[in-house]
């Protein structure tokens, strides 16, 4: 046990592989190495969530990840420190929403545009 533990912190099993390869043992025991022991990735990359709503005088956008551990990957506030000495930092949602502000601004302004081009009839 001791040594598919190791080898599991070294990264020879794990995410990569999308399965831990573990004993009966370890796998009766519900974790090894902080990873759920599952067949597969909870798939982080795929696993996100958008919704939209409207209000009499507004419009809300909320993105979110349904993955059991997408905050401490991709939040800023609650990213483990090891993903951001690793460059992780750069791909929070803070920071991709930082780096999309411009082109977000531009899709609103243009639907503004076209709205109001509606009610004026032109």
């Amino acid at each position: 046990m001791k040594e598919t533990l190791e080898a599991a912190a070294k990264g020879k099993y794990g995410k990569s592989r999308g399965v831990i390869n573990a004993s009966a043992f370890q796998l009766s025991l519900s974790r090894v190495q902080g990873y759920k022991l599952r067949a597969s990735s909870e798939q982080l990359g795929k696993s996100w969530t958008t919704r939209v709503t409207q209000g009499e005088t507004s419009v809300e956008g909320v993105v979110g990840n349904d993955t059991s551990y997408g905050i401490y990957a991709q939040d800023k506030e609650n990213q483990s420190g090891v993903l951001a000495k690793y460059g992780w930092d750069e791909h929070t949602i803070q920071a991709v929403f930082e780096q999309l502000q411009p082109e977000i601004d531009q899709i609103w302004k243009d639907a503004v545009v076209d709205f109001v081009d509606q009610i004026i009839g032109l």
